[in-house]
Protein backbone atom coordinates (compact mmCIF):
# COMPACT_ATOMS: atom_id res chain seq x y z
CA UNK A 1 0.00 0.00 0.00
CA UNK A 2 1.32 3.11 -0.79
CA UNK A 3 1.91 5.91 1.83
CA UNK A 4 -0.57 8.47 1.57
CA UNK A 5 -0.05 12.33 -0.01
CA UNK A 6 0.37 14.69 2.85
CA UNK A 7 -2.25 17.81 1.38
CA UNK A 8 -0.96 21.17 1.13
CA UNK A 9 -3.28 22.08 3.73
CA UNK A 10 -1.54 20.33 6.52
CA UNK A 11 1.90 22.20 5.25
CA UNK A 12 0.09 25.16 6.00
CA UNK A 13 -1.28 24.45 9.15
CA UNK A 14 2.31 23.48 10.40
CA UNK A 15 3.62 26.43 9.03
CA UNK A 16 1.57 28.72 11.45
CA UNK A 17 1.80 26.65 14.19
CA UNK A 18 5.62 26.41 14.03
CA UNK A 19 5.24 29.89 13.92
CA UNK A 20 2.90 30.18 16.84
CA UNK A 21 4.98 28.67 18.79
CA UNK A 22 8.25 30.34 18.48
CA UNK A 23 6.59 33.45 19.00
CA UNK A 24 6.02 32.51 22.46
CA UNK A 25 9.85 31.68 22.46
CA UNK A 26 10.64 34.77 21.83
CA UNK A 27 8.25 36.64 23.92
CA UNK A 28 8.70 34.38 27.37
CA UNK A 29 11.15 33.07 29.94
CA UNK A 30 11.94 29.57 29.26
CA UNK A 31 10.08 27.03 31.28
CA UNK A 32 10.91 23.53 31.54
CA UNK A 33 7.81 21.37 31.15
CA UNK A 34 8.92 18.51 32.25
CA UNK A 35 8.79 19.59 35.49
CA UNK A 36 5.01 18.62 36.29
CA UNK A 37 4.29 20.74 38.85
CA UNK A 38 4.83 23.95 37.18
CA UNK A 39 2.27 26.78 37.79
CA UNK A 40 -0.72 27.03 35.66
CA UNK A 41 0.25 31.01 35.06
CA UNK A 42 3.85 30.08 33.99
CA UNK A 43 3.11 27.44 31.01
CA UNK A 44 0.06 26.80 28.62
CA UNK A 45 -0.96 23.28 27.17
CA UNK A 46 -3.34 22.78 24.47
CA UNK A 47 -4.48 19.22 23.89
CA UNK A 48 -6.13 18.58 20.36
CA UNK A 49 -8.09 15.32 20.69
CA UNK A 50 -9.35 13.64 17.07
CA UNK A 51 -12.23 11.50 17.66
CA UNK A 52 -13.17 8.23 15.53
CA UNK A 53 -12.32 4.63 15.50
CA UNK A 54 -9.03 3.51 16.23
CA UNK A 55 -9.01 0.55 14.13
CA UNK A 56 -11.80 2.19 11.64
CA UNK A 57 -9.18 5.06 11.33
CA UNK A 58 -9.88 5.99 7.31
CA UNK A 59 -13.84 6.12 7.78
CA UNK A 60 -16.31 8.77 7.98
CA UNK A 61 -16.52 8.75 11.15
CA UNK A 62 -12.96 9.21 11.69
CA UNK A 63 -12.36 12.39 10.30
CA UNK A 64 -10.85 13.67 13.27
CA UNK A 65 -8.11 10.71 13.59
CA UNK A 66 -7.19 11.43 9.94
CA UNK A 67 -6.46 15.08 10.85
CA UNK A 68 -4.17 14.24 13.90
CA UNK A 69 -2.21 11.80 11.38
CA UNK A 70 -1.62 14.29 8.87
CA UNK A 71 -0.53 16.81 11.58
CA UNK A 72 1.98 14.71 13.49
CA UNK A 73 3.33 13.44 10.41
CA UNK A 74 4.63 17.21 9.64
CA UNK A 75 5.49 17.76 12.84
CA UNK A 76 7.66 14.91 13.13
CA UNK A 77 6.16 13.79 15.94
CA UNK A 78 6.52 9.82 17.49
CA UNK A 79 3.05 8.37 18.33
CA UNK A 80 3.45 6.61 21.83
CA UNK A 81 1.04 3.60 22.60
CA UNK A 82 0.05 4.64 26.00
CA UNK A 83 -3.20 2.49 27.15
CA UNK A 84 -2.27 2.20 31.20
CA UNK A 85 -1.96 6.01 31.39
CA UNK A 86 -4.33 7.52 28.69
CA UNK A 87 -6.12 4.69 26.97
CA UNK A 88 -5.13 6.03 23.40
CA UNK A 89 -2.11 7.44 21.26
CA UNK A 90 -0.43 10.12 22.39
CA UNK A 91 1.81 12.43 20.71
CA UNK A 92 3.61 15.93 22.55
CA UNK A 93 5.42 19.04 21.18
CA UNK A 94 6.89 21.17 23.89
CA UNK A 95 8.80 24.23 23.34
CA UNK A 96 9.71 27.26 26.18
CA UNK A 97 6.22 27.56 28.07
CA UNK A 98 4.00 25.61 25.47
CA UNK A 99 3.13 22.42 25.36
CA UNK A 100 0.86 20.70 22.32
CA UNK A 101 -0.59 17.42 23.05
CA UNK A 102 -2.47 15.38 20.17
CA UNK A 103 -4.46 12.56 21.72
CA UNK A 104 -6.08 9.70 19.61
CA UNK A 105 -8.26 7.89 21.75
CA UNK A 106 -7.67 3.80 21.38
CA UNK A 107 -11.24 2.99 22.78
CA UNK A 108 -14.47 2.94 21.62
CA UNK A 109 -16.35 6.09 20.58
CA UNK A 110 -18.95 5.58 22.84
CA UNK A 111 -17.08 5.63 26.08
CA UNK A 112 -13.68 7.45 24.89
CA UNK A 113 -14.17 10.59 26.94
CA UNK A 114 -12.43 7.88 29.20
CA UNK A 115 -9.43 8.43 27.44
CA UNK A 116 -9.65 12.28 26.95
CA UNK A 117 -10.51 13.04 30.95
CA UNK A 118 -6.99 10.49 31.35
CA UNK A 119 -4.91 12.45 29.17
CA UNK A 120 -6.21 15.80 30.20
CA UNK A 121 -5.23 15.04 33.93
CA UNK A 122 -1.79 13.77 33.47
CA UNK A 123 -1.20 16.29 31.34
CA UNK A 124 -3.00 19.03 33.27
CA UNK A 125 -5.08 20.35 30.50
CA UNK A 126 -7.82 22.73 31.43
CA UNK A 127 -11.16 21.85 29.56
CA UNK A 128 -11.27 25.31 28.04
CA UNK A 129 -7.84 24.51 26.51
CA UNK A 130 -9.25 20.94 24.57
CA UNK A 131 -10.10 20.93 21.25
CA UNK A 132 -12.06 18.24 19.92
CA UNK A 133 -12.07 17.73 16.01
CA UNK A 134 -14.98 15.34 14.98
CA UNK A 135 -17.57 14.47 12.01
CA UNK A 136 -20.76 16.17 11.86
CA UNK A 137 -23.58 14.13 10.55
CA UNK A 138 -25.48 17.06 10.54
CA UNK A 139 -23.69 19.30 8.18
CA UNK A 140 -22.83 18.98 4.33
CA UNK A 141 -19.59 18.12 3.17
CA UNK A 142 -17.71 21.36 2.53
CA UNK A 143 -19.31 22.57 5.83
CA UNK A 144 -17.63 23.44 9.35
CA UNK A 145 -18.24 24.79 12.72
CA UNK A 146 -16.38 26.17 15.35
CA UNK A 147 -18.18 25.92 18.56
CA UNK A 148 -16.98 27.11 22.17
CA UNK A 149 -19.22 25.13 24.52
CA UNK A 150 -22.67 23.69 24.14
CA UNK A 151 -24.19 20.20 24.17
CA UNK A 152 -23.50 16.58 21.76
CA UNK A 153 -26.12 17.34 19.70
CA UNK A 154 -26.71 13.29 19.40
CA UNK A 155 -23.44 12.78 18.78
CA UNK A 156 -22.05 9.93 21.50
CA UNK A 157 -17.79 10.81 21.34
CA UNK A 158 -18.85 14.11 21.92
CA UNK A 159 -21.00 13.12 24.83
CA UNK A 160 -18.70 10.78 26.19
CA UNK A 161 -15.87 13.23 26.40
CA UNK A 162 -18.12 16.15 27.68
CA UNK A 163 -19.46 13.81 30.50
CA UNK A 164 -16.11 12.59 31.70
CA UNK A 165 -14.77 16.13 31.79
CA UNK A 166 -17.61 17.94 33.37
CA UNK A 167 -17.79 20.44 31.48
CA UNK A 168 -18.46 22.24 28.14
CA UNK A 169 -16.21 24.38 27.74
CA UNK A 170 -13.90 22.66 25.60
CA UNK A 171 -13.94 23.92 21.96
CA UNK A 172 -15.15 21.92 18.88
CA UNK A 173 -14.19 21.94 15.26
CA UNK A 174 -17.23 20.19 13.68
CA UNK A 175 -17.01 18.76 9.76
CA UNK A 176 -19.27 17.83 7.68
CA UNK A 177 -19.73 14.24 6.11
CA UNK A 178 -23.41 14.87 4.96
CA UNK A 179 -26.02 11.70 5.88
CA UNK A 180 -27.34 9.27 3.88
CA UNK A 181 -31.18 9.35 2.31
CA UNK A 182 -32.07 6.86 4.32
CA UNK A 183 -32.03 7.04 8.50
CA UNK A 184 -31.39 2.68 9.33
CA UNK A 185 -28.42 3.26 6.65
CA UNK A 186 -26.51 6.10 9.04
CA UNK A 187 -24.49 3.01 10.77
CA UNK A 188 -22.89 1.53 8.04
CA UNK A 189 -22.47 5.21 6.43
CA UNK A 190 -20.31 6.51 9.04
CA UNK A 191 -18.04 3.07 8.70
CA UNK A 192 -17.60 3.48 4.92
CA UNK A 193 -14.86 5.75 3.66
CA UNK A 194 -14.75 8.85 2.02
CA UNK A 195 -15.55 7.84 -1.81
CA UNK A 196 -13.08 9.94 -4.44
CA UNK A 197 -15.41 12.61 -4.88
CA UNK A 198 -15.92 13.59 -1.22
CA UNK A 199 -11.89 13.32 -0.62
CA UNK A 200 -11.69 16.13 -2.90
CA UNK A 201 -14.12 18.51 -1.31
CA UNK A 202 -12.38 17.20 2.23
CA UNK A 203 -9.07 18.47 1.09
CA UNK A 204 -10.50 21.26 0.25
CA UNK A 205 -12.62 22.44 3.35
CA UNK A 206 -9.42 20.99 5.74
CA UNK A 207 -7.66 23.86 4.54
CA UNK A 208 -10.48 26.35 6.28
CA UNK A 209 -10.95 24.34 9.01
CA UNK A 210 -7.21 24.01 10.04
CA UNK A 211 -6.73 28.08 9.38
CA UNK A 212 -9.66 28.40 11.52
CA UNK A 213 -8.18 26.70 14.16
CA UNK A 214 -5.29 28.35 14.31
CA UNK A 215 -7.23 32.03 14.56
CA UNK A 216 -8.94 30.33 17.26
CA UNK A 217 -5.19 30.28 18.70
CA UNK A 218 -4.12 33.52 18.20
CA UNK A 219 -7.71 35.04 19.68
CA UNK A 220 -7.23 32.71 23.27
CA UNK A 221 -3.19 33.82 23.14
CA UNK A 222 -3.40 37.23 21.55
CA UNK A 223 -0.53 36.55 19.08
CA UNK A 224 -1.06 37.96 15.34
CA UNK A 225 0.13 35.38 13.20
CA UNK A 226 0.85 38.20 10.91
CA UNK A 227 3.69 39.49 13.23
CA UNK A 228 5.65 35.77 13.42
CA UNK A 229 8.49 35.13 12.04
CA UNK A 230 9.36 31.00 10.60
CA UNK A 231 9.98 28.56 13.67
CA UNK A 232 13.32 27.32 13.72
CA UNK A 233 13.95 23.70 12.80
CA UNK A 234 15.95 21.25 14.71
Amino acid sequence: MQSPVIPRHVLRFTQLLGRFMSQRKLSSQPVKLQNDKIGSRLSEKYMIVGLGHDKLSLTRHSVGLQLLDCLADELKLQWKDDKETVAGHVAVSKLDDVSLILLKPQIPMMVNGTSVSKAARHFDVPPENVYLIHDDIGRRMGKIALKNGGSANGHSGVKSVLDALDSEKLTRLKIGIDRPAAKDQIGMYLQEEFSPEEQVILDLVMDLCLTTLCQHLKDKTGVDMNDLKPANKT
